[in-house]
């Protein structure tokens, strides 16, 4: 037995002082700190449902009688917008001043009526005053009602104003009315502004709709200028570009997680009960959370779902948000612990603090004091942090006091989760992990202790605290701060402080509602960790002490001694076919597949480009020197435009045209996209430039909200919207007016006018044109095929069925991922998995996918956020695509060691002699596969095209990387890393299918990989997925007999038929343009595959894979 010792009482006495004058400081200041918005509740989100139903009864009689036999949601909402908008400009004295003069309302309880599988519901919101401030009643397009006349559907607009919000019309002024026409009715909208009203540069609007001659809706809300929009935006760029570069660290730190975790497991020091377990209470916590929430979640409730559906839907989210969240804290645990342990063999093992010694013992009591009284300080400091930063300028957004977690069941699930997952998580990551790992490289405690504290810090950057850097500075201070802690008191104290300040302002807002259940539950979770304290007090008096066990240290837990690698020579054959009949066969076979894939009928047959990315860029140039545009000024990217039609509108032109309506439409779709900007800028263009007529046919002109022009009044703007349509050739005369909508801007009038072409209708899909007038200015052409809204619904409807089916592919998907892991960590943990392979193949592929992404680089900046500063995005690019290429090879490196744990045979690829010995066979079986999946493209093309009503879609597309430099490289790397990774699942199906038993799992995996290959989507009709399920089933049954009898147990001809498809994917898109250069370049991939396939398979090269010699090869005959 031990007790506290002099030193430790005088030094927990001091901690506690200091934890009690830094609360008291703490409790008086906070406010000041952390300033509150202004929120009054004269009704809450009970008693507001029957105010919103007694003014829909009153001033909607329609609406309410919709109400009847519907479900009822509701949810508490606040205008972010507008709040960040009068906290800044006004300041928050005058803001709450204008709430409580029921001026602006930027909250409200908003109420919503729906039935699953039914367009009609009524919504409604009712200020925290009890004031109603919007409503509206959703009806079908097709619904029949009134058209009137602008004049009479005004009149009843403005009398809905007078009667029901009580406003006079002298107060408002109309800024902005649309029209559009129904097939049955006609509908309005008109905005309205307060007359003589500012909230700095804001205004307050007010907005009535009409279907047909019902008033069916009105909202209101604050106008905040664009400017102050596109300032504040520029303001957070630097936030998001700061959290975006500790993402980055964040990623390398779990990419040598993920590597570290390998190693351990080799060295058997991997504690995996302790990571499963801490995995365990993640997953359950974060699940619970997430169902807890399913009454809120209703309020967003699509109405073409079933509400077994919608249930599906959430539970799937659920367990997928709640298992990737436990995937990352099982890393960084089973990875951490194992440093933590051999870096700290003083400190107590992270696992015996969860054993009756460990609470019994003098650490863990010291640590959980330490833990509350680090909190505690901590809160404080936080305080004192801004409050001298409001000093010098800093700023942070008030808070709302009140949250949609009040509305939840068991509220106390928040504090739970929020409390551990973030303690968890951060701290195994940026102190267990990452002090350690630092520490052995760089050999330095100050470093190990800055570096992680940085990352971690910054990457809070992005909450909306000025100036950006503020956020990441205060919790980088911290970080150090706890990195002293950590080295000098062990995790115990990291753990409880980290846990305890989430826990503690998750539940500071169950604490302020009053309720005794809140409360109560608020407090417990916050001080839950107190009961092993108590238990851990109260045993050491009783016994006189506390428990000594040497045993509960890292030390009593070295690391075991270092183990021998085993030589491990792969001693298989390859069991090639014979090349006498494999190798006429593939060249039979591929011969047939290009004739077959030349004469079948394709939608995106036609579709192609012959003009190079420059000559598009002249167009363009051309275009706005012409509208008198300095062009030298300003920024070009060329992008082709990728998918061309959406693919519901295919879909509908599929059903009501076959393939050949499809292709008629998409002939039409310019090919290419010219997006024009300059840094800082709220002016741009978009240009869609056809490509056989070298000219700009459709652009859309953005201009300043401010800019000047003059006021035209809408039958003059009209005219200037008719000529321009008659200089591209269009007579207005055979058009039908559908749509207008005019907006008055601070300096000028806006029009936009909608016409349909009737001509090039199909079915009830209507061909859309639309002209934009900005001030006298005609500055857009657009065009757009809208579809029926009943359609639309129909085809979106989402059951039970349509989730079940998600589920199944999500699960064949796990259940191949989680094989091939286990496969994995067998072979690592038993010492036979061989390295220099895989990192040889991920590094060619890595060098592919690098010059790829370089070659693509410019056409990231179509992307570009005007608001931004072009250094800033420049950066934020950069580190993006450095994540993401550092996820791709990761996820690349995985496969392919899964794939030689799982199919040890793969080593023998890696033999030059054994290669030579099976080329013929293996050019033969690579030729076969290249003809098979031609064929196989083909089979389906022509499928479609003899019975289009049985396929969801007919996809045509213009590959973007035709607007690259070099096309050829950029559509080689994804190219490249789809077909490894389709090698290694093969692999590692083959070796689930082969090993699984009983007979009944294999049967049942075959049956997920068959639905899972099924092509069409859930919202499938009967037709569509029977027909994809005899896909799937076709499809996997050709993939067996490949893998039987064509690819065997040959790994060189299932690495080189891997390389020729992946050629052949990205070659495909070149040779089918029209543009002879972008088939000179396909030709030249598909040379270039060649030559280094048969270069690789006969050139000279290390006999013996590097493991071991490799016996046996040969082919089968």
């Amino acid at each position: 037995m031990e007790r506290f010792t002099r030193r430790e009482l005088v030094g927990v006495g001091l901690f506690l002082v200091a934890a009690a004058g830094a609360a008291v400081f703490a409790w008086a200041n906070f406010t000041r700190a952390f300033p509150e918005a202004s929120l009054t509740f004269a009704v809450n989100r009970s008693s507001s449902r029957p105010v919103g139903e007694t003014f829909l009864r009153q001033h909607a009689p329609v609406a309410a009688a919709a109400l009847a036999g519907r479900r009822h949601a509701a949810i508490f909402q606040v205008d972010g917008q507008a709040k960040l908008y009068l906290e800044r400009e006004v300041g928050l004295e005058r803001m709450a001043e204008l709430i409580r003069q029921r001026q602006v309302r930027p909250w409200r309880w908003s109420h919503r009526f729906f039935l699953p599988l039914d367009k009609e519901e009524v919504s409604v919101e009712v200020a925290p005053e009890g004031d109603v401030v919007g409503f509206s009643h959703a009806i079908p397009e097709e619904r029949a009602g009134a058209s009137l006349e602008e004049g009479e559907a005004r009149q009843r607009a403005e009398a809905f104003l007078a009667t029901a919000m009580g406003l006079r019309l002298d107060q408002v002024v109309l800024v902005e009315s649309h029209r559009e026409d129904r097939p049955a009715r006609r509908d309005w909208t008109f905005t309205y502004e307060r007359n003589a009203w500012r909230a700095g540069e804001a205004s307050y609007r007010l907005e009535v709709g009409l279907s047909g001659e019902e008033v069916a809706s009105y909202r209101e809300f604050l106008k905040v200028p664009d400017a102050w929009v596109h300032s504040y935006q520029r303001l957070r760029s630097a936030n998001e570009t700061a959290a975006m570069a500790a993402l980055f660290g964040i990623a390398v730190t779990l990419f040598a997680a993920v590597a570290v975790l390998l190693r351990a497991a080799r060295r058997h020091e991997v504690r995996w009960r302790l990571a499963f377990g801490v995995t365990a209470v993640s997953f359950v916590l974060a699940l619970a959370l997430a169902l807890n929430d399913l009454p809120t979640a209703s309020y967003t409730f699509d109405t073409t779902e079933s509400w077994g559906g919608f249930v599906a839907g959430q539970f799937l989210r659920a367990l997928g948000g709640a298992g990737v969240q436990s995937l990352l804290v099982f890393i960084v645990v089973a990875a951490g612990e194992p440093l933590y342990r051999a870096r700290f063999p003083g400190q107590m093992r992270i696992a015996a603090i969860f054993t009756r010694s460990g609470w019994r013992s003098k650490r863990v009591a010291l640590g959980l004091i330490l833990g509350y009284c680090l909190a505690a300080l901590f809160i404080a400091y936080q305080v004192a942090f801004y409050l001298v930063g409001k000093r010098v300028g800093a700023w942070n957004p008030a808070e709302v006091p009140f949250d949609n977690l009040l509305n939840t069941s068991f509220p106390w699930l928040a504090v739970l989760f929020i409390g551990f997952y973030p303690a968890v998580s951060e701290e195994f990551l940026s102190r267990v992990f990452s002090i350690p790992l630092v520490e052995r490289l760089t050999r330095s405690q100050v470093a190990a202790v800055a570096i992680p504290a940085l990352i971690w810090g910054f990457a809070h950057a992005n909450y909306p605290a000025q100036p950006f850097y503020i956020r990441g500075v205060e919790v980088s201070l911290a970080g150090i701060l706890v990195g002293i802690v950590f080295y000098r008191f062990g995790v115990i104290p990291c753990l409880v402080w980290h846990y305890v300040v989430d826990a503690g302002y998750t539940s500071m807002l169950l604490v302020r509602s009053g309720n005794p259940y809140f409360v109560v539950t608020a407090l417990v979770g916050t001080g839950v960790l107190l009961i092993p304290l108590a238990v851990a007090l109260v045993a050491a008096w009783r016994a006189g002490g506390f428990v000594v066990d040497p045993s509960l240290d890292n030390a009593a837990d070295p690391p075991p001694e270092e183990p021998v690698r085993r030589a491990t020579p792969w001693r298989g054959s390859i069991a090639a076919p014979s090349a006498r009949w494999l190798l006429p066969a593939g060249v039979a076979t591929l011969l047939l597949a290009v004739a077959a894939t030349g004469w079948v009928p394709a939608a995106g047959k036609g579709v192609g480009v012959t003009a190079r990315p420059a000559a598009v860029r002249r167009a363009a140039a051309n275009f706005l020197a012409r509208r008198g545009v300095d062009v030298s000024a300003w920024r070009f990217v060329v992008t082709a435009r990728g998918e061309v039609l959406d693919r519901s509108v295919r879909r509908y032109l599929l059903e009501h045209g076959g393939v050949a309506g499809v292709q008629h439409c998409a002939a039409e779709v310019p090919a290419w996209r010219v997006r024009v900007f300059r840094g800082e800028e709220r002016e741009e263009w978009q240009l869609e430039v056809d490509d056989r007529a070298g000219a700009v046919v459709r652009y859309r002109h953005t201009v300043r909200e401010e800019a000047p022009g003059p006021a035209l009044g809408e039958a003059e703007a009209r005219s200037l919207a008719e000529a321009s349509l008659r200089e591209l050739g269009i007579d207005p005369a055979t058009l039908a007016f559908k749509e207008s909508t005019s907006e008055r801007r601070p300096a000028r009038l806006d029009y936009v006018f909608t016409f349909a072409d009737p001509r090039r209708s199909v079915g009830e899909a209507e061909y859309l044109l639309s002209v934009t007038v900005q001030g006298d200015a005609v500055d857009g052409h657009e065009r757009r095929i809208k579809l029926p809204e009943a359609w639309e619904r129909q085809r979106a409807r989402a059951t039970v069925w349509h989730y079940a089916l998600i589920a199944v592919r999500i699960g064949a998907f796990a259940w191949l991922v989680v094989t091939g892991l286990l496969a994995l960590a067998r072979a690592q943990r038993a010492g036979t998995l061989p390295w220099r392979p895989v990192w040889m193949w991920a590094g060619a592929a890595a060098v592919v996918m690098a010059a790829a992404a370089a070659v693509s680089y410019p056409l990231l900046w179509q992307e570009y956020v005007t608001a931004w500063p072009i250094a800033v995005f420049r950066t934020w690019m950069l580190i993006g695509l450095a994540i993401g290429f550092l996820l791709k090879v990761a996820g690349i490196v995985l496969a392919l060691a899964a794939l030689v744990a799982a199919q040890p045979i793969a080593l023998g690829a890696c033999d030059a002699y054994a290669r030579r010995r099976v080329a013929a066979s293996s050019v033969g079986a690579a030729l076969m596969v290249v003809g098979v999946t031609l064929l196989w493209g083909a089979a389906v093309n022509l499928a479609r095209s003899r019975a289009p009503q049985l396929f969801p879609d007919a996809p045509v597309e213009i590959p973007t990387n035709l607007a690259t430099a070099l096309p050829v490289v950029a559509g080689l790397g994804n190219a490249v890393a789809v077909a490894l990774l389709l090698v290694a699942a093969v692999g590692v199906a083959a070796h689930l299918v082969g090993r699984t038993t009983p007979g009944w799992q294999r049967w049942l995996f075959l049956a997920a990989a068959t639905l899972a290959a099924v092509p069409t989507g859930a919202d499938a009709t009967a037709g569509e997925l029977a027909c994809g399920l005899l896909q799937g089933a076709a499809l996997v049954a050709l993939a067996w007999v490949v893998v039987r009898f064509v690819l065997a147990r040959n790994p060189v001809a299932y690495l080189l038929a891997a390389l020729w498809t992946a050629a052949t994917r990205a070659a495909l898109p070149l040779l089918g343009q029209p543009g002879a250069n972008y088939a000179v370049q396909g030709a030249l991939l598909l040379a270039l595959a060649a030559g280094a396939g048969l270069l690789w398979l006969y050139g000279a090269g290390r006999s013996g894979t590097p493991e071991g010699a490799v016996g046996g090869t040969g082919e089968a005959g």
